[in-house]
Order: C-alpha cells, then sequence, then structure tokens
C-alpha cells in the first residue's frame, strides 16, 4: 500500500507504520532464543477463566469495602473520627491494591506451575520471542520479565475497574448498584472484544477496554499500532496509558465522593415490575412465595432451565454404521436368551470365524511366496468387508458370554451410556450451569431473613426458627429437583429418539459398563438414582452457604466459590480440581 498508494510515501499512515515498525523492531537480536515448550506457558497465561475470577474477587472486596459498612451503618462512627474520611478512604484503595496485587500472582503463579508440571516447563531466561505464540513481540524481554510485566498490568487493570467501582458504591445507596456496574463493565468489555473484527475502522475499541487490556499475551506477546490521525500509534502505549487514567479516575472519584459522601446506608433495588408481598397461613405457600415471586427466583430457574434445555436438545446424535449393525443385532435379542437366540448368536459368530481364518490363510501364503500382495488384497478385500462389523459384534458377544455364566438379558445400553455421561462428557459443563442457576436462584433463602433481622422474630413464634429452616430447605430441595431433571428429562427425550431405551425393568448389572455395581437395581432405579444425586449435589451446599454467611451477596461468591470454580479449574484442564467439588456426586456414572 505504501509503494503503489500515490503520492508521497513519507506522508501516509502505511509508510510511517512502516518506519515506526522497522525502528521497534530494529533493537532485537537472537541472543536467548531458544527451543521453548510453548503449551505450558500459553495455557497458564491465556486464561480468561482466571480474568474472570479477579473480577468476582475484586467485587466483593470492594463491596467488603463499602457496601458492607453501609449496611452495618459504620461511616456513622468512623467519618466521626479524627482520620475517618481521607485516610480511610485512602486505606481501602491501598488495600484494594494490594489485593489485585497478590491476588493476581497467587492465581497466576499456580496457573504456571500447574501447567508447567504438566505441558512442560520453559526455561525462565529465554527470550519470549522464544515461545512460538510470541515471536511477534517487539520487546526485548525474557519469559520471566513477561510473566512479572503481565501479572502487574492485570492488577492494575484491576485495580483501575476496582477504582470505579469504590466510586460507584461511596456514591450509591443501593446495594447491588456496583455489582451490576461490575458485571455491566465486563459484559460490555466481552461483547467489544468478541463482536469487532480485528480489521474494523472499530478496532480500537475491540482492544482498547479492560478485557483487552487484560489480555497481556496481545499487549507483550503481539505488536500493533493504531491509526490516530494519520499517525501510528502503539496499543502497548495506549492500553498502559488508558489504565492509569481508569485508575487516577477511580482513585480520584472515590476520593471526592467520600469526602462529600451523603447516602451512609444502603436500600434494596426496587424494580418496576416488582411484584407485591402477599402473606400466606400456610408455611410451605408462604416460604415458596417469597422465594420464587417476591425474591424473582422463578425469573432465575426459567431463565437457567432454558439454557440447560436447548444445550440438551440441540445436541445431535448420528449412529454410524456400526452402530446401526449393533442396533438391530440388540433389537432382536434383547431380552432373555432363547435357542433361537443362542442359534443367531452361533451363526454370526461363525461367519466371523470364517472370515478370520479366510485372512490367516491368505497371509499365509503371502508368507510361503504363493500370492502376491495385489492378490492377497483382492482375495480379503470380502472378509474385511464382514469383518467391518467385527468391533460392534464384540460388545453383543460380550453380554452374550455374560449370560451365560451370570444369567441375565440382553439390553441395548447405547442410550443409557449417553445418558449416564460414559459415551458423552456434558456433566460437567452441566453441573457448571446448574450450580449457578440454584446459587443465584437461592442464595436469599436463609439470608433474606438475617438482612432484615425477621429472623429473631420467627424465633419467638410457635413455629419457631428451626421449622421454619426446614420448610425452606424443602422448597429449595424443590426448585433445585426441577431443574437438575430438566438436562436430565431434555437428554432423556433426544437420546432416546435415535437410540430406543428399553427394558427398563431389567437389572443395571446386564450393561457392561456398570457390572461392577454392588447394588442391585432395574434401570428405571439407576435413572432416579441417578437424578437424585445430582439434585443433593447441587442444593445441600447453597443452604449451608447461605446460613453461614447470612448475606446474599456473600453467598452468591462463596457457594460460586465452592461449587462452579472446581469445575471451571477442571474445564481448563486440571483434573483433580473436580475432587475438591461436589461433582462426584453429581456425574458418578461418567467417571465409572
Amino acid at each position: 500500500m505504501s509503494i503503489f498508494g500515490g503520492g508521497r510515501p513519507e506522508d501516509t499512515y502505511s509508510s510511517r507504520n512502516l518506519q515506526k515498525s522497522a525502528a521497534d523492531y530494529a533493537g532485537l537480536t537472537d541472543r536467548h532464543i531458544c527451543f521453548v515448550p510453548s503449551k505450558g506457558i500459553t495455557s497458564a497465561m491465556q486464561g480468561i477463566w482466571i480474568d474472570l475470577l479477579l473480577v468476582l474477587s475484586m467485587m466483593l472486596f470492594v463491596g467488603s469495602l463499602i457496601t458492607e459498612e453501609k449496611e452495618k451503618k459504620l461511616f456513622f462512627i468512623t467519618r466521626s473520627t479524627k482520620y475517618g474520611v481521607l485516610h480511610g478512604i485512602a486505606a481501602k484503595l491501598a488495600a484494594l491494591f494490594l489485593h489485585c496485587v497478590l491476588l493476581t500472582v497467587l492465581f497466576y503463579t499456580v496457573s504456571i506451575v500447574c501447567f508447567g508440571a504438566g505441558a512442560g516447563w520453559f526455561d525462565p531466561g529465554a527470550s519470549v520471542q522464544s515461545v512460538a505464540a510470541y515471536t511477534e513481540s517487539s520487546l526485548p524481554l525474557s519469559i520471566s520479565e513477561y510473566i512479572l510485566l503481565s501479572m502487574l498490568t492485570k492488577a492494575v487493570v484491576l485495580f483501575g475497574i476496582g477504582a470505579v467501582l469504590t466510586a460507584c458504591c461511596v456514591g450509591s445507596g443501593i446495594a447491588v448498584l456496583p455489582f451490576l456496574a461490575g458485571a455491566g463493565i465486563t459484559g460490555i468489555s466481552a461483547l467489544l472484544y468478541y463482536l469487532i473484527p480485528a480489521g474494523s475502522v472499530f478496532a480500537a475499541f475491540k482492544y482498547l477496554n479492560p478485557l483487552g487490556m487484560m489480555k497481556t499475551e496481545n499487549l507483550y506477546g503481539g505488536y500493533l499500532n493504531f491509526n490516530l490521525c494519520g499517525h501510528p500509534v502503539s496499543r502497548l502505549v495506549l492500553s498502559l496509558v488508558l489504565s492509569l487514567l481508569i485508575g487516577a479516575a477511580g482513585v480520584v472519584g472515590s476520593l471526592l465522593l467520600f469526602c462529600r459522601m451523603k447516602n451512609f446506608g444502603v436500600r434494596k433495588l426496587c424494580l418496576p415490575l416488582s411484584l407485591p408481598f402477599r402473606p400466606h397461613t400456610n408455611p410451605i405457600r408462604h416460604e415458596g412465595y417469597k422465594l420464587l415471586i417476591t425474591n424473582r427466583a422463578f425469573l432465575i430457574l426459567l431463565l437457567f432451565a432454558a439454557l440447560l434445555a436447548y444445550r440438551s436438545l440441540d445436541r445431535d446424535y448420528t449412529p454410524s454404521v456400526g452402530e446401526q449393525y449393533y442396533k438391530s443385532m440388540m433389537t432382536e435379542l434383547q431380552g432373555g436368551l432363547t435357542d433361537e437366540k443362542e442359534s443367531l448368536m452361533l451363526a454370526e459368530k461363525a461367519r466371523y470365524e470364517e472370515a478370520l481364518q479366510k485372512i490367516e490363510q491368505v497371509d499365509a501364503m503371502v508368507s510361503a511366496g504363493e500370492l502376491s500382495a495385489d492378490a492377497a488384497d483382492t482375495m480379503k478385500s470380502q472378509a474385511n468387508m464382514v469383518l467391518a462389523f467385527y468391533p460392534a459384534f464384540q460388545r453383543v458377544e460380550a453380554q452374550y458370554e455374560r449370560i451365560k455364566t451370570d444369567g441375565g438379558s440382553f439390553v441395548y445400553d447405547t442410550g443409557y451410556l449417553y445418558l449416564s455421561g460414559v459415551l458423552e462428557d456434558v456433566f460437567r459443563v452441566d453441573f457448571l450451569l446448574l450450580a449457578i442457576g440454584i446459587v443465584i436462584a437461592m442464595s436469599g433463602a436463609v439470608s433474606m431473613e438475617f438482612e432484615t433481622g425477621s429472623l429473631f422474630l420467627i424465633g419467638a413464634t410457635k413455629t419457631g426458627k428451626r421449622k421454619i429452616l426446614l420448610h425452606k430447605a424443602a422448597m429449595c430441595s424443590a426448585m433445585a429437583a426441577v431443574l437438575a431433571a430438566v438436562p436430565l428429562l431434555c437428554r432423556l427425550y433426544r437420546i432416546s429418539t435415535v437410540y430406543p431405551m428399553r427394558n427398563l425393568t431389567a437389572a443395571v448389572q446386564n450393561i457392561p459398563a456398570f457390572r461392577g455395581l454392588v447394588v442391585p437395581m432395574p434401570l428405571f432405579c439407576f435413572i432416579l438414582f441417578l437424578a437424585l444425586s445430582q439434585v443433593l449435589a447441587a442444593v445441600l451446599t447453597t443452604l449451608a452457604v447461605s446460613v453461614w454467611r447470612k448475606n446474599q451477596a456473600q453467598t452468591v461468591f462463596f457457594a460460586l466459590i465452592i461449587l462452579a470454580v472446581p469445575m471451571v479449574l477442571n474445564l481448563l484442564g486440571f483434573g483433580m480440581a473436580r475432587w475438591f467439588s461436589l461433582y462426584p456426586l453429581y456425574g458418578w456414572t461418567g467417571a465409572w
């Protein structure tokens, strides 16, 4: 473009960009460039889920700094002291900065250690250009310097967002508004980053937002200039300047608003479509109305039920030719073993043995020099066509041999294997969505009484606090049961349309994958037991956290830490993380 664009080349953006790029790369040499396993370092430093966890922890910390003290009316006391205003907010911001730095270093250090142990260690003194994904970098950095700069940059961007949210907390009298603002900032940044094409004229909005600035693998591992009035300006420079400006604006705004603060308390967000509370004399109906209608859990459950149902119904199952053969055989054989079925098995087995013997004879003739390779392939073609279905027949034969030895019946097990997660790993994502939905919907089950102080009144009534909590547990269990049943029923319907699931009264041990189950039970009891375990895995921890924290926002955060974070780490490749969650109770059949 700079050569054939016409005009004076030195006056065009392309020419200036070429000259700037040449100058930026001029200082690089081939020193300290060596072979480095790239998988470990790139996987460790490009974890979008780690950044999301950092944002969530920062939001909770900001809430503890300002919103929690407003809820407890502590500012009426602290602001009357000598250092309660300017020094107080300065100390809060300093604590926020330390929180962002220390948590970023902790999270990414653990990530580097885990991915390094699993995918290969790297030489920290090697040039960052030794990593295949970072060869475009124009910075003379070592890998260790890149890691330190990346952590510091992420911490600064995180602090900038936190400082802005702190100013929102100080100026807002609504408890959840700062958290909504943080979720809005994160959501808008994600939309800008993932929806705007890299070559668009709006590419600056793609990269110059909180999410784009926290992706330090692009800042320090890549190279990009923006066209500002015909002059190339480095993305790295603009990102660093913008992050510092955001942080400075948040700090100044927090200081000014805190010094002039008038909202010393908080109130709940009242939506224009909120429904009035209607008390009931029946405790179960009363608690159900509070949770589902007043606390809007019904809408949350409906949303996550739609997500889980869509994910299950959108799955396409296309049986292979071998599976179709296995299906036809098992459909004809299902049930107990009879003489006719045994004759069919023996005839089919003899057909495969004949084909195997034919191939052995031809191979022996080739070894003796009696046949050429081409002639042997022609003679074996018919036998190979027969043996194409032999792996599927071996599954049938395994059930036949078991029935001959231990008794039982033939069961077409493919549908049950998909439903139980043996052939399809869907439980991890289902459990993550289910946990998030139940946590958000049930977070106010117990904390609403603690926050309003009504639990002390409830304790003095005839029904009493214990029965009220039992009623809440019953309602939450029913809500979780309905939500947990949605993906199971949708998958059951979708799978059964392709792989029929019959013989529901047959013992589950008839399925070879579950032959080791100690407790004998029919297949329909096995499905019910699977559903019950999935319900229990999602309910118990949420109720316990709600009673422990006595605060809805903290209940959501800590319940997600306990339920969702291990699954996120497991999806990122940390296999051991699932054992620190309730997932083994939810997806025990998939790991059988």
